[in-house]
Order: structure tokens, then sequence, then C-alpha cells
């Protein structure tokens, strides 16, 4: 199950795109409350998300911080 609301994106591990990820939890990405961790603080990958649902974050990403689509000006 993956749902998109605005620019919050929820990723249910029991999904077969959770399972494909090989999250061991449910994930939220929530494009609109963004941080910049410090690439020494990151201590492992909890996984990767398939390429279908990374399409989906960029266009929130996009969306969010209100960046042309498709690279038009």
């Amino acid at each position: 199950m993956i749902q998109l609301w605005m620019c919050t994106t929820l990723v249910a591990k029991d999904t077969p795109e959770g399972r494909e990820a090989g999250l061991r939890l449910d994930s939220v990405v929530d494009c609109q409350t963004l941080v910049t961790i410090p690439r020494g603080e990151i201590v492992r990958r909890l996984g990767r998300f398939p390429e279908d649902v990374m399409r989906r974050l960029d266009q929130a990403l996009q969306d969010a911080l209100g960046l042309p689509v498709g690279g038009d000006d």
C-alpha cells in the first residue's frame, strides 16, 4: 500500500514495495519537512525504495519545492 497525500508518502512494510525495499517497519517520507543529516551520522541503510516509489517521491519533492516538472522553466 502506497499512499500519496500532498507531499507525504507511506510505504507499508508488508506490501510488495515495502518487501522489495527491505523495510522492517512501515516508512513515511514527508517531503515538506526537509532536513540535512551529516553523512557521518548515517549508521546503515535500512532499505532501498523501488524505482516507481522513487519517481513518486521525486514528484512530491518537486511539488514541495516548487520546482519545474520535467525540466521546464
